[in-house]
Order: structure tokens, then sequence, then C-alpha cells
């Protein structure tokens, strides 16, 4: 999984319109919309867990 996260930083002119961070290719939104979707399934895990043996 790592290795398609790699394209923004090894070819980021496949990532970026003309070399601008803030404008998105077709592969920039799918490897961004990826790390949106990891980062929020990592946030719901961590609240889900019980805290201090409290549930």
């Amino acid at each position: 999984m790592a290795c398609t996260f790699l394209v923004l930083v090894l070819q980021p002119g496949e990532s970026f319109q003309d070399g601008n961070r803030l404008l998105l290719t077709t592969l920039g939104e799918f490897v961004l919309k990826n790390l949106v979707l990891i980062a929020a399934g990592l946030v719901l895990r961590a609240r889900s867990t019980p805290e201090n043996g409290r549930r």
C-alpha cells in the first residue's frame, strides 16, 4: 500500500497539474482520497477501543 502513495513523491508530474501542489490530476485525487479514508478509519478505530477498561 505504501507504494501507491509514493506516486505523490516520486512522480509528482503524474499527480499534480503544472507542478502546482493544489491542482490534482485524477490519479492524485485517487491517492489523496485513499489517504483520507485510511486516516478516517484509524480515527474511528481509535475512538471505538475501550479506554482504561471502560466499555
